[in-house]
C-alpha cells in the first residue's frame, strides 16, 4: 500500500498537467494590424496573435481605436488550433459593458440603457456617466 501511495504522489507532483486538463491554441488574425486581443476580459496582446489556452469556453474581444469592437464566445479544444479571422468595422461612440453578475442594469447619464452584457453603438461623443446596478451589489 505504501508503494502505491508513493507512486501516486510522485506522479501527481511530477506530472501536474494530468490534473490541470488540456490546452489548445488560439490564433487571431485581423484586417487591422495591432488590434488588441482580450481573452476572458484580460488583455493578452496584439494581432497577429497566437497563444496557448486552457481547453473550454472563453470570451474573446478584439478592439482597435476608431473601430467597433468584435466580441464572441469561443471554444478551445485540447490539442487543436482555433483560428479566428476578425473583420473590424470603422465606428465611434461605442461602449461595451460585460460584468459579473450578468443581467446587471446599465444606466448612462441617468437613463436606463439595458442589461449587461450590452454594447451601445450610438453614444454622442463627449463625457458620459455610467452606473451599473445589480441586486445585493
Amino acid at each position: 500500500m505504501h508503494k502505491t501511495l508513493f507512486l501516486f504522489l510522485t506522479s501527481f507532483f511530477l506530472f501536474p498537467t494530468w490534473a490541470a486538463g488540456g490546452t489548445g491554441t488560439l490564433v487571431v488574425e485581423t484586417d487591422v494590424a495591432g488590434a488588441v486581443v482580450y481573452v476572458d476580459n484580460k488583455k493578452m496582446g496584439n494581432t497577429p496573435f497566437r497563444a496557448v489556452l486552457d481547453e473550454g469556453r472563453h470570451s474573446l474581444r478584439v478592439s482597435a481605436q476608431n473601430f467597433d469592437p468584435w466580441v464572441s464566445r469561443i471554444r478551445i479544444e485540447e490539442g487543436k488550433t482555433n483560428t479566428q479571422k476578425v473583420e473590424l468595422f470603422e465606428g465611434g461612440g461605442t461602449v461595451e459593458f460585460v460584468v459579473d453578475p450578468a443581467n446587471a442594469e446599465v444606466f448612462i447619464d441617468g437613463q436606463a440603457a439595458g442589461t449587461a452584457p450590452i454594447r451601445l453603438t450610438d453614444l454622442p461623443l463627449g463625457t458620459h456617466r455610467y452606473v451599473i446596478s445589480a441586486p445585493l451589489h
